[in-house]
């Protein structure tokens, strides 16, 4: 995965078998299979920018655990795989207990809206830990926007009537209701 120059380049089965070990649900891996091809094939671009096409970090900033020569756009499928993790295999405790508001959570995930915020605050955000020269910089940016974009979908679902909210979210999206 070394030194792709567009996101299209990741379109890859042995890329897509190396990302999905350990996912064993048969329906997650589907799923997760088809967040990254969708990402690769159609919304590559909103990775085009040569901002993505540099490295992470440059040599004499690098540190245990980055990706020796992997560009920025190496990070992009791994954070699809975290985001999906937290909204459908590891659900935060917040919503033990409660099927409603972890139905609505999950219906809350939007994978064009994750990609582009994930662009936009890569780019903005690039620097924002460098002053800790002992971290994996890149994972740990990755892990903040992930963290950032999950409390946003908590937020929407501390509401009084999840039930209508998930009819709405079905209605719009055309799922069975």
């Amino acid at each position: 995965m070394i030194d792709k120059k567009s996101l299209s380049e990741y379109d890859n089965d042995d890329i897509y078998d190396a990302l999905l070990v350990g996912v064993k649900d048969p329906e997650f891996k589907k799923h997760l299979l088809e967040l990254y091809q969708d990402t690769c094939r159609i919304h590559y671009h909103l990775f085009e920018d040569d901002f993505f096409k540099q490295r992470f970090f440059s040599d004499e900033n690098r540190v245990y655990g980055d990706i020796e020569g992997d560009n920025i756009l190496g990070y992009i499928l791994p954070a699809i795989r975290r985001v999906f993790a937290t909204f459908f295999i590891n659900i935060p405790t917040i919503f033990n207990n409660d099927e409603k508001r972890t139905e609505l959570f999950q219906l809350h995930f939007n994978l064009v809206e994750f990609l582009t915020e994930l662009s936009e605050k890569l780019k903005n955000n690039i620097t924002i830990l460098d002053d800790f020269k002992n971290l994996d910089r890149g994972s740990e940016i990755l892990q903040l926007i992930v963290n950032d974009y999950v409390s946003s979908k908590i937020k929407k679902t501390r509401i009084n009537n999840p039930t209508q909210e998930i009819r709405q979210i079905k209605l719009e999206r055309h799922l069975k209701i």
